[in-house]
Formats: structure tokens, C-alpha cells, sequence
């Protein structure tokens, strides 16, 4: 498996990852915030993050996490 770079943040790990996305624990460097990061792989499920991110704005509640961010 290969090692995953985002810019601005720090993979400590792959929680879980597919052919379509995958999920990492991460830091944002800028404040040392954790963060948990999804890349997408392709511009379809990319697509999906983006509605995923829009409707978790609409959503607060201590049971649903928290999308602070949408980097494309």
C-alpha cells in the first residue's frame, strides 16, 4: 500500500481504503488539529463527497461528525 500525501496535513494512518476512496486519520498542520480526511480516487466519487459535505452542513448533532472543511 502506498503512502497517501495531502498538503497541509499529516496521515498517521489509512482507517480504511477502497478502488473508489479511502479514509485517514490525519493532523492539520497549520493548528495540529485530528482530522480524519477522505480522498477520492476519481471525479464520480469526488462528486459524491461534495454532496456528502453539502448535506452534513444542514446536520448538527453530537452523534453525526462534524465536516469542517471541502478541499477539491
Amino acid at each position: 500500500m502506498a503512502a497517501l500525501y495531502v498538503p497541509g496535513f499529516e496521515i498517521s494512518a489509512i482507517v480504511t481504503q477502497s478502488a473508489q476512496a479511502a479514509v485517514c486519520r490525519a493532523r492539520r498542520q497549520q493548528d495540529n488539529q485530528a482530522v480524519v480526511v477522505k480522498l477520492a480516487y476519481s471525479d464520480a466519487e469526488a462528486a459524491k463527497l461534495v454532496s456528502e459535505f453539502e448535506l452534513l452542513q444542514f446536520i448538527e448533532s453530537a452523534h453525526v461528525v462534524r465536516a469542517y472543511d471541502l478541499t477539491t
